[in-house]
């Protein structure tokens, strides 16, 4: 009716999201994480100024996170593989 709620044709025969996209970034060589399957350190994530943010809103202190990451990696580690 409105172009909405369920309606998802495309309208002109283009998709109105797809005609305002910029076309999608080619990672450069110097992005460390621009291939897939490699993951940042978590030193490289708790360093991260979006990381700092969230744990800031969220009152959680870096030694309070580091102090659970090590308990839950020997708890983890002591369980036994079947």
């Amino acid at each position: 009716m409105f172009g909405f709620m369920g309606d998802h044709r495309p309208i002109g025969g283009r998709s109105p999201v797809a005609a305002r996209t910029m076309p999608r970034r080619r990672p450069t060589r110097s992005d460390p994480y621009a291939e897939g399957g490699t993951e940042p350190t978590l030193e490289d994530l708790l360093n991260d100024p979006v990381t700092e943010a969230i744990m800031r809103r969220d009152g959680v202190s870096r030694a309070s996170l580091q102090s659970l990451i090590i308990a839950t990696r020997k708890e983890l580690l002591s369980r036994e593989l079947f």
